[in-house]
């Protein structure tokens, strides 16, 4: 079907803005993202490999369920953030960081029982506040809270600060962790879930106009 171009093309501005005023989305990665030198190919598929599946359609750029989970040393680092928009600050957020550490090999992802005095294994709770603003996330633990030990000792644990880029479209959260103890080593977090658009931005043409 053939349309007058003026007509259609100011028919697709007003279209736009619409949409615009009701939510535009950004699906690629920030520009810089994929060149970071902390980062290779093969820590970034190793990591994609061990965690949930990524969340579709998200209504908010950051707001949901994250999860990330690194070999630091002899230890299992697997970090849950569940983060939310603090109310009335557009650039604020705020959450918990849940975190589960044990010792263990490369094969070791999930936490193996408890079979010597030598083994560690305990999760603890971070109440955390932190910013989302063109494109770099950042959230930071506030206090060490709920503390459960499943074997071995407790050791004296300094709270988390994670901050980088985010890929929206791909529900992506890179960070280089440096827990002051460990050297520093890159970490990958993935959205796992989230409150999704609304049904009709979910579907074409809508989706194709806004999204991709």
């Amino acid at each position: 079907m053939h349309r007058n171009a003026s007509a259609s093309t100011g028919f697709g501005l007003g279209a736009w803005w619409m949409f615009c005023l009701l939510g535009c989305y950004r699906d690629e990665m920030p520009e810089g993202a994929e060149n970071d030198r902390e980062w290779d190919n093969i820590d970034v598929n190793e990591q994609r490999d061990r965690l949930p599946a990524a969340a579709q359609d998200c209504h908010d750029d950051v707001v949901g369920i994250w999860q990330g989970q690194s070999l630091l040393s002899n230890s299992w680092h697997h970090f849950t953030l569940d983060i939310k928009r603090k109310s009335g600050h557009p650039n604020e957020i705020e959450g918990t960081i849940y975190t589960e550490v044990w010792t263990g090999t490369e094969k070791d992802e999930e936490p193996p029982e408890c079979i010597d005095d030598g083994h560690v294994h305990y999760t603890l709770e971070q109440p955390a506040e932190g910013s989302y603003e063109d494109g770099i996330l950042t959230i930071t633990g506030q206090s060490i809270e709920n503390e459960t030990k499943y074997c071995g000792q407790l050791n004296n644990y300094f709270a988390d600060s994670f901050t980088g880029e985010v890929s929206v479209g791909m529900n992506e959260f890179r960070v280089i962790n440096d827990d002051g103890w460990n050297p520093p080593s890159p970490l990958l977090f993935r959205r796992t879930e989230c409150e999704q658009r609304p049904a009709i931005f979910r579907t074409w043409p809508l989706k194709w106009l806004l999204y991709d």
